[in-house]
């Protein structure tokens, strides 16, 4: 720190002079004895005294002083680093003043830098007490006294106004005799934590003013404040911290010391607030902007989101990256799971492909079967019934009739045959619900009355299960249907329905292929011209059919045949790569030729004509954990991976509340600002 110029009468605070013994030291006190002190040492040495130097001297002499009044003070080091900032405080207020003379400055003080409480007095005098003024760089209390009698007689006001000056760190003086003194710290703020509040108000989506008034209202059923006691009062910005601070905390909790080994993620557009800079200004603003979320398997926990620049591969996947980066152990990663559209299954610059490159190792893709057994059945409904017309209608018939399926009245009509295994439908959504026992009814050729009478679902493209409960409550209201509506209603009970159970009951990737192969199978039913239009939607989504997800299958079968079959074909892998000279590049993700008329899933695919490569999430299991497989069966840890996107939808809903809940609150606040 730089030193004060030599100056024995000070532009601010007057005449230098020592520390009295018998008055607590103000700030005032504390400069006026540190201009002395400087002074006394430059004419005791020729050298200019340091200001560490200075400081030490002071504080010795503070000390001294504070040691005859029994009140708490602050630490050594705080009273240096207090005595400081004051100085610097200091010597701002006087760098414009250095080419004025005092008299100059007498006038210019009183207006700039001196700031009275009271309205009737016009100006300050430096040499007047200050304890009715506030000094706007520096603060300046002067409260003298002689005896403990003046102690005991300042008011709450005056000590807590003393708290902040460098004599006492914090502390409250009662009413008591000469004789014994009691002193508690004051509790003018409100320092309690609240974080399970914090979290219910997360919860349940209440504001922070409205979660302050709720909190305060409690408090004050309880008793706890009232119009004497206000020291726990909860405002706003309490509740707001409280937030952050457990936000933190949770997300701390899901990455700490955490590797992350398997990563699903899916994204969607949401209207959120933005600050947009105009020239100096921001301006508020709703954009659309897209959110990706990010859940860490097994176990399905949400790990975060993030926002990309845009929606292309290469931004969404410096996103997921630069924040696995930042906020996990990302070396053990060997899944990665979405959905299936080709921004993020692209074989060479899809999202996944690049997470590849980036990482420098291969990993598992799990493409969510939910949304490939929603293709086929798209696809058969373009094909039998014409494009949609926007976002809940269609251009055919059957689309134009599904608007109001559910208003026409269950008829006699014609039974569609098929054995369902007895499923519990205790967890199913309504929509589910609604879909596994219509499938049933149409099957037995009986409709209930309760069940006409249910809604089958809102109209929408981006939701293929409702579609597919409309489609069967229009064929159950047709005694006659047409020929189209009868292919897609008994491609529904046949393909689309048990798959879409089996896959919710088997959601272990080590099931994935074996799904795939069902929906091969089971629509070998259809007539040629409509088993070419559904051939080409799953082989062009058949990544299951990948030798590394297949052999994942293999090794989570029950027969030990194939279980062993599968140990052979991956150790080979092995020595075929040691082998080789050259050093391997992260393979390239391509879905191999299918075969449509196999018996099995292990023949999907000819072995013999491909690459074969081990699936990655087994690459550290050594030789032996592999020939342990053969007999026990695969780890519990690598089937609790899901071959479906369930849970990010589910967390992606509640990304999108939360900026929906944001929205509507700053749009709420405007308004009541307008009505005002």
């Amino acid at each position: 720190m730089s030193e004060i110029k030599n100056n024995s009468v000070c532009p601010i605070f007057g005449v230098s002079k020592k520390l009295e013994s018998v008055c607590l030291p103000t700030y005032e006190d504390f400069f006026k004895h540190f201009l002395w002190t400087q002074s006394k040492l430059r004419n005791s040495s020729p050298k200019h005294p340091n200001i560490g130097d200075i400081l030490k001297i002071v504080l010795e002499d503070l000390k001294i002083i504070w040691a005859e009044v029994p009140i708490p003070i602050i630490s050594d080091p705080r009273i240096t680093s207090v005595m400081k900032s004051s100085i610097e405080k200091y010597k701002n207020i006087k760098k414009p003043l250095r080419s004025r003379n005092t008299i100059g400055f007498e006038n210019k003080k009183k207006r700039v830098y001196f700031r009275c409480k009271k309205k009737s007095l016009r100006y300050c005098k430096v040499k007047r007490k200050l304890n009715e003024c506030n000094f706007k760089n520096v603060k300046i209390i002067s409260i003298p006294f002689s005896s403990t009698e003046d102690l005991n007689q300042l008011d709450v006001r005056q000590i807590s106004t003393l708290s902040n000056s460098l004599s006492i760190s914090s502390a409250d003086v009662e009413d008591s005799s000469d004789e014994s003194l009691s002193y508690e710290k004051p509790s003018k703020q409100m320092r309690l934590k609240l974080p399970n509040f914090a979290k219910a108000c997360d919860r349940t989506g209440i504001s922070n003013r409205y979660g302050a008034i709720l909190a305060n209202s409690i408090l004050e059923d309880f008793k706890i404040i009232d119009a004497n006691n206000s020291n726990v009062v909860v405002d706003k910005n309490k509740i707001r911290r409280e937030r952050e601070k457990s936000r933190r905390m949770l997300q701390k909790e899901v990455t700490k010391n955490k590797a992350l080994t398997g990563l699903y993620f899916d994204g969607r557009k949401d209207n959120t607030l933005t600050n947009e800079k105009i020239d100096t200004k921001f301006y508020r603003k709703t954009s659309l902007e897209e959110h990706i979320v990010l859940i860490s398997e097994p176990h399905s926990t949400y790990f975060g989101h993030v926002t990309p620049l845009s929606g292309s591969a290469k931004d969404i996947k410096n996103s997921i990256m630069g924040y696995l980066k930042k906020n996990s152990d990302y070396l053990k990663l060997r899944a990665v799971g979405s959905d299936g559209a080709n921004v993020n299954t692209g074989a060479k610059n899809g999202v996944i492909a690049l997470i590849e490159r980036d990482l420098g190792w291969p990993v598992n893709w799990f493409i969510c079967l939910f949304h490939f057994n929603e293709l086929p059945l798209r696809h058969l409904i373009l094909s039998l019934d014409g494009v949609t017309a926007g976002p809940n209608q269609w251009t055919g018939p059957i689309g134009k009739e599904l608007k109001t399926c559910e208003k026409k009245p269950v008829t006699k009509f014609e039974r569609i045959e098929f054995d369902f295994p007895p499923l519990d439908i205790k967890d199913l959504s309504k929509d589910q619900k609604y879909l596994y026992e219509m499938s049933i009814g149409i099957s037995n050729g009986t409709i209930s009355s309760d069940l006409s009478l249910r809604y089958p679902g809102n109209m929408c493209h981006s939701r293929w299960l409702t579609t597919a409960n409309r489609i069967l409550c229009l064929y159950a209201s047709k005694e006659k249907p047409t020929k189209n509506l009868k292919s897609l209603a008994t491609f529904i009970i046949r393909v689309y329905f048990p798959i879409w159970f089996s896959i919710k009951l088997h959601s272990s990737c080590s099931y994935g292929s074996k799904h795939l192969f069902n929906v091969i199978f089971r629509s070998r039913y259809l007539e040629q011209r409509l088993k070419k239009i559904i051939d080409i939607v799953i082989q062009r989504n058949a990544y299951f059919a990948h030798p590394e997800n297949i052999l994942l299958a293999m090794l989570g079968d029950e027969r030990q045949m194939i279980r062993e079959k599968a140990v052979n074909l991956i150790l080979q892998t092995r020595q075929e790569n040691v082998s080789s000279a050259e050093v391997a590049e992260v393979r390239s993700f391509n879905v191999p030729p299918l075969n449509m008329n196999a018996k099995d899933y292990t023949e999907m695919i000819d072995w013999k004509m491909i690459e074969v490569t081990e699936p990655p999430l087994i690459k550290d299991l050594n030789e032996d954990d592999l020939r342990n497989i053969i007999e026990n069966g695969l780890k519990s840890d690598i089937l609790a991976y899901p071959c479906h996107n369930q849970s990010v939808e589910r967390s992606i809903k509640l990304v999108t509340e939360a900026y929906q809940s944001t929205r509507k609150n700053y749009q709420n606040l405007r308004q009541k600002k307008i009505m005002k």
